[in-house]
């Protein structure tokens, strides 16, 4: 009979072991999963401000050549302005 109950006594220590065990195991997995979540959600982000920085500079391209054709059109206005009035001056 003393055998038996220092049995089941073991068996039971086992048991919540084991019981105790799992938990930590999926504790560990809802963790890994957690991380793993929050690693695709950072490297999203990454990705979306990647992309948003690229838009901005070719946009910030674009502008730097359309001042570029300003300033050309604006410099060929004045000279043209500049031989009008050259032109007209008295000999």
């Amino acid at each position: 009979m003393l055998l038996n109950f220092r049995s089941l006594i073991l068996q039971t220590i086992d048991t919540s072991e084991r019981d105790r065990a799992v938990q930590e195991l999926e504790q560990e997995r809802e963790a890994r999963k957690k991380a793993e979540m929050e690693a695709a959600r950072a490297r999203l982000n990454y990705q979306m401000a990647l992309a948003e920085c690229n838009q901005m500079k070719q946009a910030i391209e674009q502008q730097k050549q359309q001042i570029e054709v300003f300033r050309s059109v604006f410099r060929d206005a004045q000279n043209a302005c500049l031989i009008d009035r050259i032109s007209k001056l008295p000999d």
